[in-house]
């Protein structure tokens, strides 16, 4: 039945009397619903921190248009946002650090980065992944998309039972565009969706008021937050000035956060602002910090691996080259991943001039592509 909510930015109090918004607290343990409502209290006490991914390319124009839109208005909001518009899902060595908002498509299961052992959401994260079947079942780690993605510390996600057809999936770009506007999850859940009584549930509190904190209150009281986030309040301030045109402004601030309390984040925003100066030199400077980074979280190795173009490009390709034997050093590191970070790892080589680690590596590597082919 057509849903009386969608896109209702004022609805009648009689249009809310006609629908009960439903919502379930479910998830593959019960360690992960508890996760996910002590994850939504927290980012309302602090506010929704981290970082936005959003995968455009899928098989329907439509569904193409609403991620492409839900990363246009979060990048408007100033939220540090990556969009890939490449075919596939984002691959398991991409940059996926501190996720707090993910929309993507088109696979039956969970795959690329969020099976990397460890990985977790920020605190409160909000994640779909537009799928057919992503909510088939909501009680396993591995199939599916919803079970997976709560299991991995998300906050709230909506999925499909069985086949909706895609215009009667809850649209991202509506669902985040609530959410930005003070709604909450029930109340965005429900505007984005066309219709009821069909496919498609939705997991979390509904209470939840992810932006219930406006920026300006994160970033006054950004030193109570953990060192861990609180980096990417910075980002988001740099990115706010930056659309204000008040660039120098954005980097000073790099600059000093990174005196005081230096991160991979930060560092890698102002070696960016660098590079587009034309500054090479620069953005390798404040960079040097990477190669001393024997371990990192798990979240952070796409990340960590994202400086060594910047280090090359400075002249410090032997500071690249030891990124990728810490990287390389690490345990626990998917057969696939390790097999990308060799082959990534012996082009650094070779433009250190450093032969006997890339003879070494490339040995390691004709090995590992035998092994995963078996």
């Amino acid at each position: 039945v057509p849903n009386p909510l969608y896109r209702m930015d004022e609805p009648q109090q009689l249009i809310l009397e006609s629908v009960v918004r439903v919502s379930r607290l479910d998830g593959p343990s019960a360690r992960d619903v508890f996760g996910m409502i002590d994850g939504a209290l927290e980012a309302e006490r602090n506010g929704l921190i981290g970082r936005a991914y959003v995968d455009t390319k899928g098989p329907y124009p439509q569904g193409e248009r609403w991620l492409k839109v839900t990363a246009e208005e979060l990048k408007k909001k100033n939220f540090p946002t990556t969009q890939r518009d490449e075919k596939g899902t984002f691959s398991i060595g991409a940059r996926f650090d501190a996720p707090a908002l993910y929309a993507g498509w088109y696979t039956s299961n969970v795959n690329g980065p969020f099976t990397l052992p460890g990985f977790r959401f920020a605190p409160g994260a909000v994640a779909l992944h537009i799928h057919s079947y992503s909510a088939q079942t909501l009680h396993s780690e591995s199939q599916s998309w919803c079970g997976p993605l709560l299991a991995r510390g998300a906050a709230a996600t909506v999925g499909a039972v069985f086949e909706p057809y895609l215009q009667f999936m809850h649209h991202p770009n509506l669902l985040f565009k609530g959410l930005a506007q003070g709604m909450t999850l029930g109340e965005a859940a429900y505007y984005s969706l066309p219709s009821l009584s069909w496919q498609n549930v939705l997991v979390g509190d509904p209470l939840y008021r992810p932006f219930q904190r406006s920026f300006t209150e994160q970033w006054i009281r950004r030193d109570e937050i953990s060192r861990r986030l609180s980096p990417y309040l910075v980002l988001r301030e740099m990115d706010r000035l930056k659309s204000a045109d008040h660039t120098e402004d954005a980097m000073a601030l790099g600059r000093s956060e990174q005196k005081e309390r230096p991160s991979l984040p930060v560092g890698l925003a102002l070696a960016e602002m660098l590079t587009e100066q034309g500054d090479a030199i620069g953005a390798a400077r404040v960079l040097g910090f990477a190669h001393y980074l024997k371990k990192v979280d798990v979240n952070d190795w796409g990340l960590l691996a994202e400086t060594v173009p910047f280090l090359i490009a400075g002249g410090n390709a032997k500071e690249g080259l030891d990124v990728y034997r810490n990287l390389l050093a690490t345990k626990l590191v998917p057969k696939v991943l390790r097999e990308l970070w060799l082959k990534e790892g012996i082009k650094v080589a070779h433009a250190a001039e450093e032969m006997r680690q890339a003879i070494d590596w490339e040995n390691e590597r004709t090995r590992s592509v035998g092994e995963i082919k078996k």
